[in-house]
């Protein structure tokens, strides 16, 4: 698995649910260690496999995960079950896929204005440097949707 981080978050953790956490965490033998800054807290989860981060603004009444590094599948997991994290991340993954999705069809939609121009103007050797632009983008579309 490789790393996930993601940043933008918001995953809301009453007390109830950090203490949770933490007991979960130690209970399967890693070590934890945080700390405050500029009212965010830092929390460390060292494994075996490495450091992993969950960064929190403090609220009032709450803490809220605003970012993640995470390192291992196992370490998700294992914070999954104490925390709902993977519906988050997966809600994000899905909007940043859609994000660049939108912006591929914008440069073909470009793309194909231009094409329309050159072809009339009788710019072949143009037209065809952007049919080529055009199959490269339609490659990474089709990349993009094979990974989702």
């Amino acid at each position: 698995m490789k790393r996930i981080q993601c940043s933008d978050l918001s995953i809301k953790l009453d007390k109830q649910q950090l203490d949770r956490l933490i007991k979960g965490v130690l209970s399967v033998n890693y070590s934890i260690f945080w700390g405050f800054d500029s009212g965010k807290m830092v929390l460390n989860i060292y494994s075996a496999e490495g450091n992993h981060t969950l960064t929190m603004m403090k609220h009032k009444s709450f803490l809220e995960i605003i970012e993640v590094d995470i390192k291992t599948e196992k370490m998700l997991h294992t914070i999954d079950q104490l925390v709902p994290i993977k519906v988050e991340l997966n809600r994000k993954k899905q909007e940043e896929r859609i994000k660049k999705e939108d912006e591929i069809y914008r440069r073909i939609d470009k793309y194909l204005l231009e094409l329309s121009d050159y072809l009339k103007s009788g710019d072949e050797k143009t037209a065809e440097q952007i049919k080529l632009k055009l199959a490269h983008l339609n490659s990474e579309l089709l990349k993009l949707k094979q990974d989702s």
